[in-house]
């Protein structure tokens, strides 16, 4: 199966492409990140923009409900991922909460 690899700030993934004859081309098939959670070497969370905002997220008023809308959403710029970079969402590691 083909894939597509992406490093976004230090959190490599491996995202299978699926052929779409309807748009002609191979498509990526994201994971489920509410699923299955992917973390940064930092501990912030991947999203995807398209993905509904939290209730942390910091949005202009009227806009959509979404991750990539959130000003603290880091976009990656070759794919819909991006980080969540809201301190709430960060995974901590045991010798940080010591």
């Amino acid at each position: 199966m083909k894939h597509k690899r992406y490093d976004v700030e230090g959190a490599v993934l491996d995202i299978p492409l699926q052929w779409n004859e309807r748009a002609g081309k191979f498509l990526e098939q994201y994971p489920d990140f509410e699923e299955t959670p992917v973390y940064t070497p930092e501990g912030f969370p991947l999203r995807l923009t398209c993905d509904d905002a939290c209730p942390d997220a910091v949005l202009p008023d009227n806009i959509y409900r979404e991750c990539g809308s959130c000003q603290l959403f880091r976009l990656h710029s070759e794919s819909l991922l991006g980080v969540c970079g809201h301190p709430a969402h960060r995974q901590t590691t045991e010798e940080e909460t010591l």
